[in-house]
């Protein structure tokens, strides 16, 4: 809104309380002529403003107070007039609201630098392709059974050295009573070289073969399997049914976590597609980054899209324990059975069965019986074969445990000095675990 005002020539203007100004009493000199501050709104907006003061009252100069308010002063010579216009002024910044507006200009430019950083990690399918194909071979495995049996099988693996170290399954290159004579990688590139087998591990299907000759391979990525979430897109990559299929990628999602599928250790469950022949291949996120290392799936008929793999943390810690006999467990001497609700995953509170006792084992000898209900180890809940696995492992052969046990109707603790068990030993049982939802331990 603009306004007009006419006035007398004067020089100076008679300043009355105004809502959106004031004018502070002189507190200087300058000139000769008293000094004072214009504030609007209780903010300073000028000071040092030169006044005259007459008659009690303070006279300041009309362009100092129109500067104040935001106003523009015209002065016309032919008709003595000055004409003030006042323009919407924009009210002064509250230091609250200043502050406020501060913080959220720095949690705008955070946020705008933590989405630049997952733009720059989370790259294009073919990206990740392109990152991780180079780290995955093919893996020809000869062995020899007793008797004179010859079976040549293939899978992948993964690169984890640049001289030659490579991560696979068991199954691929070393089955039970089995003797491997020959191991051949086949690069990315077609290459074909020599390998030897490191070291391997029946329970958790994790080998390592070490490529015999001079070589500068190209070592995966690998990441944090702990972060992996129910959704996340992932890509597998290995070579289904041959090496004719070999480089062969699926993609899909993470479909579950900590899933059992026979396994001693908990999996990752995918929909990507998993064939014979990716056994040992990388499971990767869209960072270009291993999460997993494929092992199995379900096959049947009506089902599809159930792939799982090794979490990569888990394959981590078992690399860190291999000795030159494999891995050393503790061993307890029972073969026990989950309840059908832990086999649906329905919470209950039932335990486990012992369903066999390894002559003269640990177990046997702490007075452990057939049909006795495990409940707690060391006062932890072991409620499936998982569980059991998990706490069993937290311990060292050589230590002593407390079980909780049920036996009909009364509870009671048994204490359990742990054995040992390594990769290549014979569980010394009668039966063993037979059905899948019986494990030994």
């Amino acid at each position: 809104m603009r306004k007009a005002l006419s006035i007398a020539v004067a020089v100076a203007l008679v300043l009355f309380p105004l809502s959106a100004s004031s004018v502070a009493a002189p507190w200087g000199v300058y000139r000769g002529y008293p000094v004072v501050r214009v504030l609007v709104d209780n903010q300073e907006v000028l000071s040092d403003v030169p006044a005259h003061v007459a008659d009690g009252r303070t006279l300041v100069p009309l362009r100092f107070v129109a500067q104040a308010l935001g106003a523009r002063v015209e002065w016309d010579e032919q008709t003595f007039q000055v004409t003030v216009a006042t323009q919407p002024r924009v009210a002064l910044p509250d230091p609250v609201l200043q502050a406020e507006l501060a913080r959220l200009r720095s949690d705008l430019e955070q946020l705008s630098r933590e989405v630049a950083a997952l733009r720059e990690a989370t790259i294009s399918p073919a990206k990740v392709v392109t990152a991780v194909q180079r780290s995955v071979v093919g893996i020809i495995a000869t062995q020899v059974f007793p008797g004179g049996r010859q079976v040549i099988g293939q899978g992948t693996g993964v690169v984890m050295s640049a001289d030659g170290s490579i991560l696979t399954n068991t199954h691929v290159v070393k089955e039970r009573g089995a003797n491997t004579t020959s191991l051949l990688v086949i690069l990315h590139d077609g290459r074909v070289l020599r390998a030897e087998l490191q070291n391997y591990d029946y329970l958790s299907d994790v080998a390592v073969v070490k490529v015999t000759e001079a070589v500068d391979l190209v070592a995966a990525n690998f990441g944090d399997s702990d972060q992996v979430v129910v959704g996340q897109p992932v890509i597998a990559i290995g070579n289904p049914l041959s090496l004719g299929l070999r480089n062969t990628v699926t993609a899909g999602v993470i479909s579950g976590l900590n899933r059992a599928d026979r396994s001693a250790y908990p999996l990752l469950q995918t929909d990507a597609a998993i064939n014979r022949g990716n056994s040992g291949g990388p499971l990767v996120n869209f960072s270009g980054k291993v999460i997993g290392i494929t092992s199995s799936k379900v096959v049947a008929v009506g089902v599809e899209g159930l792939g799982f793999a090794l979490p990569i943390n888990l394959v981590r810690d078992i690399l860190a324990r291999f000795t030159d006999r494999g891995i050393v467990r503790p061993f307890l001497g029972v073969v026990v059975e989950e309840s059908p609700f832990a086999g649906l995953n329905i919470p209950n509170a039932r335990g486990l069965t012992v369903v066999e006792l390894a002559p003269r084992s640990p177990a046997a000898g702490s007075g452990l019986q057939v049909g006795d209900i495990l409940r707690t180890l060391n006062d932890r809940p072991i409620r499936t074969l998982l569980e059991l696995r998990t706490e069993l492992e937290r311990h060292a052969p050589g230590q002593r445990i407390v079980l909780s046990v049920r036996r009909g109707q009364i509870d009671m603790s048994i204490n359990v000095t742990l054995g040992s068990l390594a990769t290549e030993d014979i569980p010394p049982f009668r039966h063993g675990a037979i059905y899948s939802w019986e494990a030994e331990f």
